[in-house]
């Protein structure tokens, strides 16, 4: 939005995405879900 002045500093970047994935994809499988 227009008025989110700092919404880049809280944004995932691709790669943090993908190791935040990584990360969550044991925890997932841990109670039967899948990412």
């Amino acid at each position: 939005p227009t008025e989110a002045i700092v919404a880049g500093l809280q944004a995932l970047t691709p790669s943090d995405f993908a190791r935040l994935m990584e990360e969550l994809r044991p925890i997932a499988k841990s109670v039967g879900r899948y990412i």
